[in-house]
């Protein structure tokens, strides 16, 4: 009887552990998977086998298991591709943390009201067929069976939490590929769910990065600081702008007044094309790497999400640095503070301030979101109080008005998503160049970086997606700001860790 049992059993996690990788192959885009299908095969089919486990667990029922299975295979599979299609990234292991702002803010994942009513349901269908089946098929394991099954599973997550690379021993590669690689391609090596598992289990095997060893600022006329004019460390306020999808449409021929743009580009210290790890969505990960510094690659799986567990990178952190060195911090971000874990992360990377949506209550708006004239008149009054404070002031600011969705009932001016989109960008124009107007009025010597954080999703544009480069200028402001020959730099291409360089140089930190 136990023979007969256990022969079932297996059966069953077999038949499903290659029906879900059948799926697997068949929807999963897999452009360069040939030569790598027999290399991971074994480790696709345990993957199967955990999950066929999981479920065989909580269920006492191979058929149940079984089913459920292919079901969760196929949910993922779903659940990826509507992913792929608007942000040409599969669902990777972070994307689980989500799920709650899914429920809040369902218009940024592009579902509204309707389409959260349909998840729902189909959440609540699934539930309940989970519940009727339950009660249809008989326990096929004893409780004995079951609690080997659960004792086996518990096992499992054991060896993930304390020696997760022994249980990677036999595919060395595959922790390297989801460490390192493109998501697309690991997911189409490994499959969407195993790539899940192994993701799981390298969050677990890589240590944190060392912290940055920690640098005076460099005295003037040193060698760290002998490329910049006298005293260019001394800055009274730095700030950074993150302009939500800042991209020059110009390029794809739309007529687009970035006036600000054009004319303050004579005098950058660096400007060009920034080249950034994401497309339509993630402002995190741009915003992430300018204030640590670490490169998309550096970060391991926590590329995806490094605010998930930011105390990890807190080391590396330039707002940190600066204020052991007596300069007030602030991050600005018109929003909610826990879209992202903000709210636990900014502090962490050592910004004494934050302010939020909260924080603009009352002000202005443009479409849905708090507008960037009210950032940037934000960002002047703190400026002017840290020059009567007389004490520097490192701001970062991340724009919020140009978020999409763009289309009907956002402007009531026009519902064409492309010239709503226009709108945005100029305000955001606007706010550079009023930026760079108060630090130019207010300060003596100051900084101010500012960059988009991705290419906009917007109806006709798809071709942003093969070349998602946004723009970005350097320019030194003050009464004291070096003119002229400081600068009119050649355009080139930086990441957002380069631009974190860019600051430490100027602030001789490097």
């Amino acid at each position: 009887m136990i023979q007969a049992t256990v022969a079932v059993g297996v059966s069953a996690g077999v038949l499903a552990a290659l029906v879900c990788d059948l799926m697997e192959r068949v929807f999963t885009p897999s452009p360069r998977r040939a030569g790598a299908v027999g290399r991971y095969l074994a480790l696709r089919l345990a993957a199967f086998a955990v999950l066929f486990l999981f479920w065989l667990a909580l269920s006492a029922r191979e058929a149940f298991a079984a089913t459920a299975s292919i079901i969760t295979t196929a949910v993922f599979l779903v659940i990826s591709g509507e992913k792929t299609r608007y942000l040409k990234e599969p669902f990777v292991i972070t994307d689980f943390a989500f799920l709650t702002h899914l429920v809040r803010h369902p218009d940024l994942f592009y579902l509204g009201w309707r389409k959260t009513v349909g998840v729902f349901a189909a959440i609540g269908g699934l539930v309940a067929f989970i519940v009727g089946w339950m009660i249809l098929e008989p326990r096929t394991l004893t409780w004995a069976g079951q609690g080997i099954a659960f004792g086996v599973l518990l096992l499992l997550f054991g060896l993930a939490f304390a020696v997760p690379r022994l249980l990677l021993a036999p595919w060395p590669q595959a922790l390297g590929l989801v460490s390192l690689e493109p998501a697309r391609v690991f997911v189409s090596r490994l499959g969407l769910v195993p790539s899940l598992m192994v993701s799981g289990l390298a969050l677990r095997a890589f240590p944190a990065p060392a912290p940055r060893p920690i640098r005076a600022p460099a005295a003037n006329g040193s060698p760290a600081a002998a490329h910049v004019a006298d005293a260019r460390s001394a800055y009274d306020a730095v700030v950074v702008i993150q302009s939500e999808s800042f991209y020059d449409l110009r390029r794809q021929g739309v007529m687009l007044d970035l006036a600000g743009l054009d004319a303050l580009k004579g005098r950058a210290l660096a400007h060009g094309r920034l080249v950034v790890p994401c497309y339509g969505a993630y402002t995190l990960r741009p915003e992430f790497a300018v204030s640590t510094g670490l490169a998309f690659a550096d970060q391991g799986v926590d590329r995806f999400h490094p605010y998930l567990r930011a105390r990890r990178f807190a080391g590396h952190a330039l707002p940190g640095e600066l204020v052991a060195d007596g300069w007030d911090t602030m991050f600005i971000h018109p929003y909610d503070p826990h879209f992202f874990s903000r709210a636990r992360a900014v502090p962490l990377l050592g910004f004494q301030r934050f302010l939020t949506e909260a924080d603009f209550q009352g002000k202005e708006r443009f479409g849905p979101y708090v507008a960037d004239a009210a950032v940037g008149q934000r960002m002047r009054a703190e400026i002017a109080a840290a020059r009567d404070k007389a004490r520097p002031l490192y701001i970062m600011a991340v724009t919020m008005e140009a978020h999409d969705p763009y289309g009907a009932g956002r402007l009531p001016e026009t519902d064409d998503p492309l010239e709503q989109y226009c709108r945005h960008a100029a305000h955001a124009d606007a706010l550079l160049a009023s930026t760079v107007e108060a630090l130019d009025a207010l300060t003596e010597r100051s900084l101010l970086v500012f960059y988009g954080d991705h290419a906009p999703l917007l109806p006709g544009f798809d071709m942003l997606a093969d070349d998602p480069r946004t723009d970005y200028i350097v320019i030194e402001c003050g009464h004291g700001a070096a003119r002229g020959g400081a600068g009119g730099a050649a355009p080139g291409d930086c990441a957002p860790d380069g631009l974190n360089a860019i600051l430490r140089r100027m602030l001789g930190r490097e």
